[in-house]
């Protein structure tokens, strides 16, 4: 008769989750706001591979300038907007010059799955605001009209 002995055996597993890829889009209301005038970034957090809009992620946005100076524009979190999910988060840069706009999405763990990191940029210029050269303009018409006043 064969007797055999107990015997056991391990191994350890390290269950991670399925990444997914993330897709970000941006837009501008005003490609060229005037220096101060608030505009809205807007866009939309979806799935790569499904397409599913994702609700509840927080998207937060820089501006870069020319000299690479980079602003923080703070920051907003996807949600239901008019009966679709999306982002909307009004801004307004205070320098005139071109900008850089990059919306960010840093990832989350959600059950069963990470949604992984991903960004977009978009381009905005700032325009200088029409009420100083209007003024500058009429305190030098002013004043050459009264220079010709009393030349005479």
């Amino acid at each position: 008769m064969v007797i055999y002995n107990p015997s056991s055996a391990t191994t350890t597993v390290s269950v991670v989750s399925a990444e997914v890829e993330t897709v970000l889009t941006i837009t501008s209301s005003n490609p060229e706001p005037v220096q101060g005038e608030g505009f809205t970034l807007a866009g939309e957090l979806t799935r790569a591979d499904t397409g599913a809009l994702l609700s509840g992620e927080r998207i937060s946005f820089t501006a870069t300038d020319q000299d690479l100076n980079v602003t923080d524009l703070g920051e907003t979190t996807t949600r239901d907007i008019g009966g679709t999910v999306r982002y909307e988060h009004v801004v307004q840069l205070l320098t005139t010059g071109e900008y850089v706009i990059r919306a960010d999405f840093t990832g989350s763990e959600r059950l069963g799955f990470t949604l992984r990191p991903t960004f977009k940029v978009a381009g905005v210029d700032i325009g200088a605001s029409m009420t100083v050269p209007l003024v500058i303009g009429g305190i030098t018409a002013l004043g050459l009209i009264l220079m010709a006043v009393s030349l005479k």
